[in-house]
């Protein structure tokens, strides 16, 4: 919807949540219900969605003005993360510290700045959960 107002338009066609728009804004990047995994685009001014990445999944990733990066908290032995730059090739690798505790799967668990400078997370422990921030090595 317009942020003055106005009709609100449909932009993805089949099913779409937790939506960021890029940099330029000529994209909407989002990922698809649970079950389905990936990173999905589609143009703001519609057009077909395209899988840009066949993994990733809801609460677990982030835009950047330079990429997008994917928390993967089921790696063994440490949680990891894949920074992908644009235009979408291999992805940089790294991961968080030891003994980390996530939330669970489909809780808020990661946050990047629009610059990727700064990752946030949430660590658990048995009281509740703590915020913790790691610079971005991309």
């Amino acid at each position: 919807i317009p942020f003055g107002g106005g009709e609100a338009k449909k932009v993805t066609m089949n099913g779409g949540y937790e939506a960021y728009e890029s940099a330029d804004g000529k994209y909407l990047y989002y990922a698809k219900p649970v079950g389905i995994e990936g990173i999905w685009r589609v143009p703001v001014h519609g057009g077909d969605e395209v899988q840009v990445i066949d993994h990733g999944r809801q609460v677990s990733w982030a835009v950047t003005e330079l990429g997008m990066a994917l928390l993967d908290s089921r790696a063994k032995p440490q949680s990891k993360v894949e920074f992908f730059g644009f235009p979408i090739g291999q992805p940089q690798v790294g991961y968080l510290p030891n003994g980390v505790r996530l939330a669970p799967p489909r809780a808020p668990q990661f946050a990047v700045t629009r610059d990727g400078r700064w990752m946030a997370y949430v660590n658990y422990d048995q009281w509740g959960g703590d915020i913790h921030m790691l610079p971005g090595s991309w």
